[in-house]
């Protein structure tokens, strides 16, 4: 469990760092930014964000994102908010490891040559941390001078405008986090937006083409529609004509229509097809089996068995030649 002790507010160190020793924020930014890779994530247990309820599985604080918040905190207000890629929160919220900061401390100041000794840098550097998290110890040799009326009305203005750029800077960090929120917001209306779009074209070409097949399947059914129509015409004289007790019934043409029946099996075999034979020898043979034996020869054909092989013949003239077999 992390103890919070052990840690300082980034936004309350920068603030005690900038009147102090400003350089300072300037140095760790430059020492954060000189690793291999920026990039690279810090272990939550030496940065995290205060609140979260699980620090571990939230999203990294890099050393990128840290050197850019101190880069920010050298310029003329320390920043309310750290931001990363992935989120924004108010600054006083990300919490560092003392430990981590003081080592860091260290080595900014022993590059700048400012280390007297060992002891003396712990001291100073232990001071600055508490200073940062709000839990001030006061040494003796630093108390400072007693301060008359007018001192103090001066320290009470600078509070004052302190307090009013605070309020000032955490109404911006609302806001900020509020628009951010609302950018997310709309980017994934928008995203859904447009996939709402992609499938409304998609269900119009679908609908277009679907609208085309019933087109296209309404003319087949009104062609064949208009087919059946003509057959059934075409049946309804059918009918008329070979009505044997109408008066207008042609005998002639119903027995030349049995004989085609019967010998094409209703147009269903070609009987002058191979090994068959022509229309006349059928026909005096279908009429020998129907007992008219007035049907003349094979040679001299009478003019009933001619007038059936002219109107039955599906090979033309009479259909009179026998087919080689």
């Amino acid at each position: 469990m992390t103890q919070t002790a052990d840690y300082v507010s980034l936004e309350h160190c920068c603030s005690v760092f900038k009147t102090t020793d400003p350089m300072l924020i300037r140095a760790i930014a430059e020492q954060l930014e000189a690793v291999a890779d920026p990039q690279s994530e810090f272990n939550p247990g030496t940065i995290y964000v205060q609140g979260d309820p699980d620090h571990y599985d939230t999203s990294p604080i890099t050393y990128a994102d840290v050197s850019r918040y101190l880069r920010s905190a050298t310029g003329r207000y320390v920043p309310v908010l750290f931001e990363t890629p992935m989120r924004v929160v108010e600054s006083s919220l990300v919490m560092v490891n003392r430990d981590w900061l003081g080592s860091k401390i260290q080595a900014a100041r022993a590059r700048a040559g400012a280390v007297e000794s060992s002891t003396a840098q712990h001291v100073l550097v232990s001071r600055g941390l508490k200073v940062g998290n709000a839990r001030v110890i006061r040494f003796p040799e630093d108390q400072p001078p007693a301060a008359d009326a007018s001192a103090f009305r001066d320290l009470h203005r600078k509070l004052e405008i302190q307090a009013d750029q605070r309020k000032a800077q955490e109404a911006a960090s609302r806001d900020a986090i509020a628009l951010r929120t609302i950018e997310t917001k709309l980017a994934v209306l928008e995203a859904l937006l447009a996939e709402a779009k992609a499938k409304e074209r998609l269900l119009t070409e679908e609908n277009r083409s679907q609208s085309n097949e019933l087109v296209a399947k309404d003319r087949k059914i009104q062609d064949k529609d208009l087919i059946i129509a003509d057959l059934t015409d075409r049946m309804a004289i059918y009918a008329a004509c070979f009505n044997p007790h109408s008066p207008l019934h042609p005998a002639a043409l119903s027995e030349a229509f049995d004989c085609w029946a019967e010998l094409t099996q209703m147009g269903t075999y070609d009987p002058s097809g191979p090994g068959g034979r022509g229309a006349r020898p059928l026909v005096m043979e279908w009429l020998r089996q129907r007992g008219d034996n007035d049907i003349g020869t094979a040679n001299a054909p009478s003019a009933k068995v001619k007038r059936l092989a002219t109107i039955i013949g599906w090979r033309g003239a009479g259909s009179g030649a026998i087919r080689s077999k």
